[in-house]
């Protein structure tokens, strides 16, 4: 870190340089999703791509659900490293990222091994045919493995990095993974004319580029010489923080789930508008993720710097992350209209209708607002972190599946009432959290209304 950002906050101007520079590093997450449906997309038999679609639907509900505790894991480490380090210096740097690591898996492990085992069964409850078993069984198969030996990296490594500031080198490495990938997926796909299960193997080798680069540069001194310094103290410690973070995860990974079971008996192509939708929606949350992980280390960095208020700056990177959001979601409209015409007319009608677009900012909005009070719980007042967690848990993993019913299935609404779901759920989590934040945060004598 250089000299003038070291032991004293991050300026407002290097919040927004490292905001933005994360906002970039996540449109090469957006770069692979819209790359990848494009480039099966663009293949001549219109009934398969829609197939294809709706497989790429079902495996998306099987991967939220198991990269949860990798990314739990991460929210912890970007809460935790930045304030240790203050307090105690660079020589446990080692210790706190490896025993991060060893969670994930301990939390990964059983869950993957049993989705694998019990793949059919749930693959059927999800509503899938079983005429078609043979088609989604060695995808989703190859995904899991996917989620074990690659994806983490590509996930932890990057974050560890901006937690550190180095938040242009989790840029850079953000973006090899996304053109390697997408060269690879369309050499595959329409070079060699291989189907989906080698472009998924195309995935693996390239989402592991950040542990290729970990064990080249060895960014953290005396890693590996340290040996393998497991600590079971200090994995309960963060598990404080990430069994929260589960339940907040997992709540609406087991809403998608139950959603794409209620879509799919509606309608298969319900599942493959909302996919559409969800990939391009990548990009304004973009901004979410990219917020969120910044306001985690900043607010650590200042607890551990001693700073009397040390969520000084949130409403500050709130607003800026929101303007980019709108105009993300102004500019997705335009590019969806004008831009993919040539999709199946089922699945483009869906796509550009204006309602799902005026109801898709309210979600975005509410969630940046959220995950901006949130980051208080997560690295400065922990004994706000459960309800702050359950706030957004108990809405999502209660409300959605019943509106869901009563829209889809009661009321017989069209496929624009499940994005009313997410607009009417976010609304309810901002104004829970923001009442309790308030009200707690002004018990305890803090200022809170800072700009």
């Amino acid at each position: 870190m250089s000299a003038n950002t070291a032991n004293k906050p991050w300026s407002r101007q290097k919040l927004t340089q490292m905001l933005y520079h994360a906002f970039i590093g996540s449109l090469a997450d957006n770069a692979i999703e819209i790359g990848w449906v494009l480039c099966f997309s663009l293949l001549a038999d219109k009934n398969l791509v829609e197939r294809i679609t709706v497989l790429f639907g079902v495996n998306d509900a099987f991967w939220v659900i198991l990269s949860s505790t990798y990314y739990t894991a991460r929210t912890s480490m970007t809460a935790t490293l930045p304030k240790l380090i203050e307090k105690h210096g660079l020589d446990l740097e080692s210790k706190v990222v490896k025993n991060h690591i060893y969670l994930f898996y301990l939390m990964l492990l059983p869950s993957a091994i049993g989705s694998f085992m019990f793949l059919p069964k749930l693959l059927l409850i999800l509503g899938v045919s079983p005429s078609d078993l043979h088609f989604y069984i060695p995808y989703l198969q190859l995904s899991i493995l996917s989620i074990l030996i690659a994806a983490p990296w590509a996930v932890f490594i990057p974050s560890y990095l901006r937690t550190k500031g180095r938040s242009k080198e989790a840029t850079v490495l953000d973006h090899s993974i996304a053109w390697s990938m997408l060269i690879g997926i369309f050499f595959t796909t329409h070079v060699l004319q291989l189907g989906v299960n080698t472009a998924l193997v195309v995935n693996m080798v390239t989402n592991a580029i950040p542990l290729y680069w970990f064990l080249w540069k060895k960014p953290i001194s005396h890693f590996f010489s340290k040996g393998f310094e497991f600590s079971w103290r200090e994995i309960k410690t963060y598990w404080k923080i990430v069994k929260w973070e589960l339940v907040r995860r997992l709540a609406p990974r087991v809403s998608a789930i139950i959603g794409v079971g209620l879509t799919i008996t509606i309608n298969p192509i319900y599942a493959a508008i909302k996919y559409w939708i969800s990939n391009l929606m990548m990009l304004p949350e973009g901004w979410v993720d990219s917020m969120a992980g910044l306001l985690n280390s900043h607010v650590s960095r200042n607890v551990g710097l001693d700073e009397k208020i040390p969520y000084k700056d949130n409403k500050f990177v709130f607003w800026k992350a929101s303007i980019g959001a709108l105009l993300s979601i102004l500019l997705l409209y335009s590019i969806a209209y004008f831009g993919l015409a040539w999709l199946p007319e089922s699945i483009y009608q869906g796509i550009i209708s204006p309602i799902i677009w005026l109801l898709l900012p309210i979600e975005i909005v509410t969630k940046l607002r959220y995950y901006m009070w949130l980051a208080i719980s997560r690295s400065y007042r922990h004994d706000l972190n459960g309800v702050a967690q359950l706030i957004y848990a108990i809405p999502t993993a209660i409300l959605t599946p019943i509106l869901l019913w009563l829209f889809l299935h009661h009321l017989q609404l069209s496929f624009e009432s499940i994005f009313a779901v997410g607009a009417i759920v976010g609304t309810i989590q901002w104004l829970g959290t923001e009442i309790y934040f308030n009200i707690k945060l002004n018990k305890k004598g803090h200022k809170i209304n800072v700009n």
